[in-house]
């Protein structure tokens, strides 16, 4: 996956026209960093989706500075938080770098995404989550993991796509089934549709406040909405889909309603 690489200092903006409907003009959507080793890191693929559906994308470094938290969150409409950029577990870590070094890597995105989490929820910041993010969402509000591991290949459906199949990470892998009464269905407007896959664990215990609006064919949650709380989040990857299917792009363009933020959220103040 292509990411988007910056110094913790930096933060990445984009210029384009007009966008979503919480405040005058387009939608500053802040993108939680990955934390991939030394830098601070948003997927390309979020990045292009975002822009592409005319609203700003900007890279929320990490960093355990409160203050320098507190001041982007200021200027964010919306948080995305993004999947993992490598397993904790992996066997083989980047080059260079040691299973220990992903491990600890893994333990500082722990600990800054339940800080920009703790910074964001008093200001009622609408929250959105892909993959590892719906288990950041999740946990943060009450919820706990699977002990299951979705990614065993003897499962009726392995969720991790590409350890049994060579398909392209855009291509779907299963099919999902949508609650007629969730904002997913009121966006997508379809029951079930195909998904891709890429994980290894995912909500056993969903958080007070939430409630599952889609699922897999082996009963693995895909998706949960905040019935309190302006949230939503996708177990699958919407954001490289989107490039090959104009649905999954929809879904970048009504974020909004998707995280049922209208009233909840008052938008910075800009000129």
């Amino acid at each position: 996956m292509k990411t988007m690489a910056t110094s913790a200092a930096a933060v990445i903006l984009a210029a384009c026209a007009f966008g979503g409907d919480i405040g005058k003009g387009p939608l500053f959507i802040g993108i939680v960093d990955s934390c991939k080793g030394d830098n601070a890191v948003a997927a390309i693929a979020f990045v292009d989706d975002v822009v592409e559906t005319g609203n700003v994308p900007f890279v929320i470094p990490r960093t355990t500075d409160t203050n320098a938290v507190d001041a982007l969150l200021a200027r964010a409409d919306m948080l995305i938080f993004q999947g993992s950029a490598f397993s904790p577990g992996s066997t083989k870590p980047p080059k260079g770098k040691t299973v220990e070094d992903v491990k600890q890597w893994d333990r500082d995105r722990i600990a800054f995404e339940r800080l920009v989490m703790s910074r964001a929820v008093p200001r009622r910041i609408p929250v959105i989550g892909i993959c590892r993010g719906i288990n950041v969402i999740n946990t943060f509000f009450g919820g706990a993991y699977t002990n299951e591991d979705y990614a065993a290949t003897n499962r009726v459906i392995c969720h991790m796509q590409h350890k049994v199949s060579k398909k392209p990470c855009w291509q779907p892998h299963h099919e999902i089934a949508i609650d007629r009464s969730s904002r997913l269905y009121s966006v997508l407007g379809e029951e079930k549709i195909d998904v891709n896959s890429f994980h290894r664990t995912g909500p056993g215990v969903v958080a007070p406040g939430f409630r599952v609006v889609a699922r897999a064919p082996d009963g693995v949650i895909e998706a949960i909405e905040g019935d309190v709380y302006p949230a939503f989040a996708f177990q699958f990857h919407p954001e490289t889909m989107a490039r090959h299917d104009k649905r999954f792009l929809n879904l970048f363009r009504h974020l909004p309603e998707l995280t049922g933020c209208n009233g909840l959220h008052t938008p910075p103040q800009r000129d």
